[in-house]
């Protein structure tokens, strides 16, 4: 961005301004006058969400019992993780409104750890005034509301008994209320700039709080506090920068640690009269500013970070000795601007950045925990970013500068890891007999010398002249601008986030867009209609496609990247469903495919439904929501010392819809009826309970509800065993493993034949049996090959296999041969007498399978060696129904784990040399034991992905990607002993 870019945004971010010009846009397009004040809108709005932020991340807040962090977003949301496990345990939605609405900037916990409170840019759009949410921890429900505060919030503070709550902000300066009832206790509105933060003194008493902040007037405030109100008792202005930004109080509270938005400077005060005591050694250190600060548990260390880093480019935080007046240390830490650090309960330290990563640095200064962020990055993307002449073809970097290239086909639905193909150009940014200047990360672009006009306080930060050289598009900070070549607007669309990359179709009909948000989006060049968007994860392997009106394709483990968010009015917390609780109405990849040829959405239906009994329109979502169920406790991370455990809950009905009942998982997995017991379930979201039996060892309990139209999300927590009188679980007797293996070769239709796979089938159960007296007690199989796969003998098959596994057990059913899907994206296994003309009587469809893995009552492990290979025998293949299969099939209400050869269109390749297909080489060599990463005498299913992935890689030169996909209610576990 530059450093002139970042001082830039530094001072803009909290503009009501900017939010004044985002509603003028809208209000454009809409045809209508603005109004600052709106209704909460209930429209379902389609959103991404990943499990961690795709924005960046503003603030962090801690538990005091260091149980959980949260974290709040510009992505709308605040989470909370488990600081145990790390994995997530909520998400906090507040009602949501376009452009600014929504974002969190403050973030604050109770000292009981029971109320979490979140303020943003949150409620103006309603009220004309910013508000704070107080959500209750357990369960994410708003408890309360505050109204009033003047403008956006900046940042939040809990004094140390709780009573009250202190606010900074845009305007308006400093606010104390009452915790309790939200009532005003205390004020200071005679800021000369904005207040970014607020601290409490850890030493303060019930009887007297001392509250400090900082402000961009320069000046360091100090107040006491009672219920008679807040007191201004001392007010410096500090000489190392005009704009004081960062605030940290010694644990003792004798001390103020202080930062600075347009300094690279650290000041430790006094805590009593605010006098500099020294300053920070920051030499050797690049950036624009130092903007977090925290100390560690026992004042020893001091740490600081922002827009800071070394030689080499590395983000840093700083770490001194001595509480800041000793040597320095840098650790390397995060890939953008480093926006909070926190102390932790165990004395490590978090961090979170601009580019929505969180790591956690230890007491000996090394980065031990780092959740990565899942956007790609497009900044400095320049001729990295590539199109192909029709816009069907994307060629982008995962990271800054067009590294790690990927190429996304549309028409293909496939993302491949690779250089970019010769087909793909980059963007135009000269003009034989005009230019554009200026126009990079500035906010006056020019044509020809003149000015550009872009909203207030707009910066330019991407640009691609259309191969007819008659005009341009831009891409800025909040806009997307299509310009003719003499500076005349054609069209301007809203952006998601900063437009950091732009290309134009070869052909001129689409303009091609990459994201701050991780998205690559197409437009229709003549009016700049949205037509697509893509979400290529930043793991390289997950991705989603859809349509404005939420159709969509996906790769496995892509769907729920996305969702629907649904407020439900300005005192609740928002409902947010993945678009897998909508996946019969909503995944339909032949519309997707087929937008960019028609550029009209409602076209590509009309074709696809031609060829498709589906549904014709999107449905309306708000008729078919699924309930909504929490589980109140115990909460996760609890400790348990008996195996009934009481589960309490609430259960709403968003629809109206009632329940239809409740299912409860342990780590996975259904538990029998004998073992519950389930109280009235309320449809008024009132708690009911509970009694599941559990096994003597740490687990996962699980509860899902359902409806006519469809299942909830699980509500999830993990419990750990705590009882030295009572031993874990352990199995007098091993488990049992069932093995249905199925592989055909010699099909009875001559022109569909394969070499390998009943043998694939055939070396699967050799591999296994051998773990007959190692991990298993028994291993019993049903194999059936060639002849012996007919469709009613596979069937008889899975029946067999459902019927004998018991909830102690693990079963695995392993299909290896030819599957197709048919225009409904239903995915048929092929039988040895499959017929083309009577697919779904001779085929095995994938309702046959998904119903008989859901009831399995133990562990259950789907291998499948097939590709969709319609192609391949000489028929179309749509390519989409085994990537539903994997997606239906690893949910958390079916509970499978499931290892695919491969998906889409890929083929599953064989060999002669390899003696099988690649992908059952792989599993077969990984379960023998090259798959014990570890060298600990097991395979996980973990060290079985992690080794297939590589292997069948290798064999086929990366043209075939295998898929593991495990439920997220199902912890990993050894599935095979290495002698």
């Amino acid at each position: 961005m530059g450093e002139n870019g970042f001082a830039r945004e530094a001072k803009l971010r909290y503009r009501r301004a900017w939010h004044i010009g985002w509603l003028a846009i809208v209000c454009v397009m809409l045809g209508c006058e603005p109004s600052l004040a709106v209704e909460v809108s209930n429209a379902p709005v389609l959103r991404i969400d990943t499990g961690t932020h795709t924005a960046a991340i503003n603030r962090i807040a801690i538990d005091p019992a260091g149980r959980y962090m949260v974290t709040g977003s510009l992505d709308k949301t605040a989470r909370e993780f488990d600081l145990r496990t790390g994995g997530l345990i909520r998400v906090l939605r507040p009602p949501i409104g376009f452009a600014q609405e929504g974002q969190l900037n403050g973030i604050a916990v109770s000292p009981d750890g029971a109320i979490i409170a979140c303020g943003g840019s949150t409620g103006y759009q309603w009220d004309e005034t910013d508000c704070i949410y107080l959500f209750n921890s357990s369960d994410g429900s708003v408890v309360r509301r505050i109204v009033g505060f003047p403008n956006a919030i900046v940042d939040l503070a809990f004094s140390p008994d709780g009573r009250y709550l202190a606010a900074v902000g845009n305007a308006g300066g400093l606010r104390v209320y009452a915790s309790a009832t939200g009532a005003l206790v205390g004020e200071d509105t005679a800021y000369g700039n904005q207040a970014h933060a607020v601290a409490f003194d850890p030493s303060s008493t019930p009887s007297m709080a001392r509250i400090t902040t900082t402000c961009y007037d320069g000046f360091v405030r100090c107040y006491t506090l009672n219920d008679a109100g807040a007191t201004l008792t001392n007010k410096a202005r500090l000489m190392n920068g005009k704009l004081v930004h960062g605030l940290a109080y010694s644990p003792d509270g004798k001390r103020l640690a202080v930062c600075y938005a347009d300094s690279m400077k650290v000041d430790v005060l006094s805590a009593t009269d605010l006098r500099v005591e020294s300053s920070a050694d920051t030499g050797g250190l690049d950036g624009t500013w130092l903007g977090s600060l925290a100390w560690s548990r026992d004042g020893e260390f001091l740490y600081a970070a922002g827009a800071a880093h070394n030689v080499s480019g590395e983000n840093i935080v700083r770490r001194w000795t001595a509480g800041g007046r000793g040597a320095a240390r840098d650790i390397v830490a995060g890939r953008g601007g480093l926006m909070d650090l926190k102390t932790l309960s165990d004395g490590n330290v978090a961090y979170a950045s601009g580019d929505a990563s969180i790591g956690i640095i230890n007491a000996t200064g090394a980065v031990v925990s780092v959740k990565a962020p899942p956007t790609a990055e497009f900044r400095a993307a320049g001729n990295a970013f590539r199109v192909s002449a029709d816009g069907s073809k994307v060629s982008f970097g995962y990271s800054m500068w067009g590294k790690n290239t990927a190429t996304f086909s549309v028409s293909a639905l496939s993302l491949q890891g690779e250089l970019a193909p010769q087909d793909v150009a980059p963007p135009i940014v000269n003009a034989a007999s005009w230019s554009v200047t200026n126009w990079l990360n500035n906010a006056e672009p020019r044509v020809n010398g003149s000015v550009i006009a872009l909203s207030p306080y707009e910066l330019s930060r991407s640009l691609a002249i259309a191969p007819d050289r008659t005009g341009f598009v831009l891409g800025a900070s909040w806009n997307v601008y299509d310009f003719a070549a003499d500076r005349t607007l054609r069209w301007r669309v809203p952006s998601p986030a900063a437009t950091w990359a732009v290309n134009v179709s070869g052909d001129g009909r689409l303009a091609v867009c990459g994201f701050g948000d991780g998205t690559i989006r197409w437009y229709r060049m003549s009016d700049g209609r949205e037509l697509l968007a893509l979400f290529p994860h930043a793991d390289t392997k997950r991705w989603v496609l859809w349509t404005p009106s939420g159709y969509y394709a996906c790769s496995p483990g892509g769907e729920d990247l996305i969702g629907w968010h649904i407020n439900r009015g300005k005192d609740k917390a928002a409902d947010f469903f993945p678009a897998s609780r909508f996946r019969s109405q909503f995944y339909r990849p032949e519309i997707v495919e087929r937008v960019l040829t028609t550029l009209d959405e409602g076209s590509a239906i009309r074709e696809a439904n031609g060829a498709s009994t589906g549904s014709s329109a999107a449905s309306d979502i708000s008729r078919k929501l699924p309930p909504v169920i929490t589980i109140i406790s115990p909460q996760s991370g609890e400790a348990v010392a008996t195996d009934t455990v009481t589960v309490r809950y609430t259960l709403r009905t968003p629809s109206g819809e009632p329940s239809t009942g409740i299912r409860v998982l342990v780590d996975g997995r259904p538990i029998s009826s004998a073992t519950r017991r389930i109280t009235v379930v309320s449809e008024a979201g009132q708690g009911d309970s509970m009694t599941v039996v559990i096994p003597r060892r740490d687990c996962a309990i699980s509860l899902i509800a359902a409806n006519r139209f469809a299942e909830s999300e699980a509500a999830t927590v993990k419990v750990f065993w705590r009882n030295a009188g009572a031993a874990p679980t352990v199995d007098a007797l091993k488990p049992k493993l069932y093995i249905l293996a199925v592989g055909v070769s010699a099909y009875k239709d001559q022109s569909i034949q394969l070499t390998f796979p009943a043998k694939d089938a055939t070396d699967f159960v050799s591999s296994m049996i051998r773990q007959k007296g190692q991990l298993y007690s028994d291993v019993t199989v049903k194999s059936l090959t060639n002849t012996q796969a007919t469709r009613d003998g596979i069937l008889d098959g899975l029946d067999w296999i459902q019927k004998q596994t018991t909830s102690k057990d693990v079963a695995m059913v392993f299909f290896s041969g030819h599957g197709t899907t048919d225009a409904d994206q239903t995915y048929y296994y092929l039988p040895y007498d499959f017929n083309f003309d009577h697919v779904r009587s001779t085929g095995l469809p994938d309702t046959e399978i998904r119903r008989t893995l859901q009831s399995i009552a133990g562990k259950t492990i789907f291998f499948v060696d097939s590709c969709e290979s319609g192609n391949a025998i000489g028929r179309k293949g749509l390519g989409g129904g085994l990537t539903k299969v994997i997606n239906e099939l690893s949910s958390a209400e079916n509970g499978a784990i499931v290892f695919a050869a491969s998906t889409g269109k890929q083929s599953a390749l064989e060999k002669p040399e390899w003696g099988n297909g690649a992908f059952t080489k792989a599993v077969v060599e990984g379960l023998m034991g090259q798959a014990d990463l570890l060298h600990n005498g097991s395979v996980t299913v973990a060290e079985l992905n992690v080794y297939i992935c590589e292997r069948v890689k290798n064999l086929t030169g990366g043209s075939q990607s295998p898929v593991i996909m495990v439920p997220g209610t199902v912890p990993d576990f050894p599935i095979a002993a290495v002698r």
